[in-house]
């Protein structure tokens, strides 16, 4: 047997920081009055932490919003905007990288009627008014729709003497002998 010098190692393991596999923003499918969520997908951590917390950022149009909860509001988006959610896990020590959503396309919000008046309030057939109060981001394309919609429920003969015409935020249509 040999006699040497024993050495000792000191060895110190670190937090080895999580993972974040995906995120998703709920509903996938958004309008201007929507809520959004930013739903984290499976998270993982080498030294087995089971229970984690998450950090927040929202972007619209590729400018950071500041929000960084996990809920964003239809205050700081619009119709047609790119709407994306990052996500940083955290194990209690150490944050994870960024994990960024897909991006989702916030959707024209139907309009909505606020306000109808009929006149003169016994109206003939021949001399009919219908105004409609609208939601003021309401399109010409939006009042065709709608004037399509209201054809196609009229009585027969009617949808031949209907004139529809628009203005910021109002529909009128005019019922009138042509």
């Amino acid at each position: 047997v040999e006699s040497g010098t024993v050495e000792e190692i000191s060895l110190t393991i670190s937090n080895t920081a999580p993972v974040l596999s995906e995120v998703s923003i709920n509903p996938d499918s958004a309008y201007e009055i929507d809520t959004l969520t930013c739903v984290p997908g499976e998270t993982t951590d080498a030294d087995g932490t089971e229970s984690f917390y998450y950090e927040y950022a929202w972007y619209v149009n590729g400018s950071d919003t500041g929000v960084t909860n996990a809920n964003i509001d239809g205050t700081y988006f619009d119709r047609d905007d790119d709407v994306i959610c990052i996500a940083w896990p955290h194990d209690g020590d150490d944050l994870g990288g960024p994990t960024a959503s897909d991006v989702l396309t916030i959707s024209n919000s139907p309009p909505t009627l606020d306000f109808t008046s009929i006149v003169p309030t016994a109206p003939t057939i021949d001399d009919l008014t219908i105004s409609m109060q609208m939601m003021a981001d309401y399109e010409l394309t939006d009042t065709l729709e709608l004037l399509v919609e209201v054809l196609d429920t009229a009585p027969d003969g009617l949808a031949d003497r209907t004139r529809a015409s628009s203005g910021k935020g109002v529909l009128t249509i005019n019922v009138k002998d042509v």
